[in-house]
């Protein structure tokens, strides 16, 4: 699951404004939660697809792409409801 797919899904569900809020009061805790997220795999996965999780391990194990994130949901969507490129 890559940055933009989960930005958007994020934007397509309204939740930017809390996302954001949840993602700067728990950013030292995000690889924790990566981890934790390993850890309760056998039981995420009647509810996600089996390829999302070891994304969203990555995006929460490294700062840089939550910094990403963040900067992708605080610019919101595009014109073309992109926002920004994953990688600015």
């Amino acid at each position: 699951m890559d940055l933009d797919s989960v930005a958007h899904q994020i934007e397509r569900w309204g939740l930017s404004a809390p996302a954001l809020l949840f993602l700067e009061a728990h950013r030292p805790l995000a690889w924790l939660g990566g981890q934790a997220l390993l850890l309760l795999q056998p039981v995420l996965m009647p509810f996600c697809r089996e390829e999302s999780i070891p994304g969203l391990v990555a995006l929460l194990s490294d700062e840089a792409n939550l910094n990403r994130l963040m900067r992708r949901l605080e610019a919101g969507p595009g014109p073309e409801g992109k926002g920004i490129e994953a990688g600015g």
